[in-house]
């Protein structure tokens, strides 16, 4: 069966996708032992009820506010982190509001209405109310945001394109074509490069953001979704979703690729580097999994024991001291809080 991912949903049209899905066995990794050495200890220590179909967090850099875009439920679920209650939602986005991002001084989101006719709103992050509406490529997937706050690049799947936005002007000042469809990009620590990954191609394509062109092509020979930035090396991990895999990006090619359980979606990095978070979002054949599975980023094994969560985990994000994960978890309509002792 030749799967068409770049015309379908992630969490929403995906179960259909996977069916029947067999993993190449030269994609397969040898199975990891699960080890309890060095292993930090995890608890659940809150499950928070949102809105329908949460996915993306982001945490304030700022303030003790976590946002959840919830895609099914066109809403933005706001997470006190001090008490791990609800706080309030935010209505003032468009349709599907789900790939956003916070700007590095707290006050503003992004967010993509991935279903709309190509527009990203933003928000005022501490009202919700809405302060501007661009229009970038067709279907808007992920907002980033640089580092150093300048710059906002969406990925835009149906166009194939990286609209990049001034976040000073909030208007666009370019178009980047990276492919096909267009699922995502991330910005290394020094907001020099950006990293988009072209779903469904095997490709992440390596941007100069001095000068919006492409510096490098990488082949992943997966199916990449998304990349995470390792704050101490610098490596990025791209999760490739119907592979189930995760490769291992420096610089400018990949150096492993490793299988962390079976169908993974988007992990974090402890601020430390050493732990990969990774959420099982699907196990065998279309049944959601429920765990988050912690990966050494030294020996890229498994550590510890997974981490029973919600069902359907899509996303994490660890706050900066490394002392909790939250878990979007899609199909239970919850966020879960995880303990990491001691932090990491």
């Amino acid at each position: 069966m030749k799967l068409n991912l770049s015309r379908k949903r992630l969490f929403s049209a995906f179960a259909v996708l996977i069916a029947g899905l067999v993993i190449p066995a030269s994609a397969q990794e040898e199975e990891d032992v699960i080890t309890t050495d060095t292993a930090p200890n995890n608890k659940v220590v809150a499950t928070i009820d949102v809105g329908a179909g949460p996915h993306v967090i982001v945490l304030s850099p700022t303030s003790n506010l976590a946002y959840v875009g919830n895609y099914s439920g066109n809403s933005i679920s706001v997470i006190d982190t001090s008490t791990n209650t609800l706080s309030g939602t935010f209505i003032s986005a468009g349709p599907s509001p789900d790939g956003i991002a916070i700007t590095p001084d707290g006050t503003q989101l992004y967010v993509p209405n991935d279903i709309a006719n190509g527009t990203v709103s933003i928000l005022n992050a501490s009202t919700g109310a809405l302060e501007k509406t661009i229009t970038v490529g067709t279907n808007p997937r992920y907002v980033s945001i640089s580092p150093d706050g300048k710059l906002a690049y969406v990925a835009n799947e149906e166009s194939g394109t990286i609209s990049v936005i001034d976040t000073q002007t909030e208007a666009v000042t370019t178009s980047i074509t990276i492919g096909k469809h267009a699922a995502s990009a991330t910005f290394t620590a020094d907001s020099k490069e950006a990293y988009a990954c072209e779903d469904g191609s095997g490709f992440v394509y390596v941007i100069d953001t001095q000068t919006s062109a492409i510096a490098h092509t990488i082949s992943t020979v997966g199916d990449p979704l998304y990349c995470v930035l390792n704050p101490k090396s610098g490596d990025l991990y791209c999760t490739n979703f119907l592979e189930a895999t995760i490769s291992v990006i420096k610089g400018a090619k990949v150096t492993k690729k490793f299988r962390p359980g079976e169908i993974p979606s988007v992990p974090a990095v402890t601020p430390n580097g050493k732990y990969l978070y990774v959420p099982q979002y699907y196990t065998s054949g279309t049944n959601y999994g429920d765990t988050v599975i912690v990966v050494s980023t030294k020996t890229y094994k498994k550590v510890g024991t997974p981490i029973t969560v919600g069902t359907g985990p899509a996303w994490v994000a660890i706050t900066k001291n490394g002392g909790f994960a939250y878990v979007s978890n899609f199909a239970a309509n919850t966020v879960s809080v995880i303990k990491i002792t001691p932090a990491q």
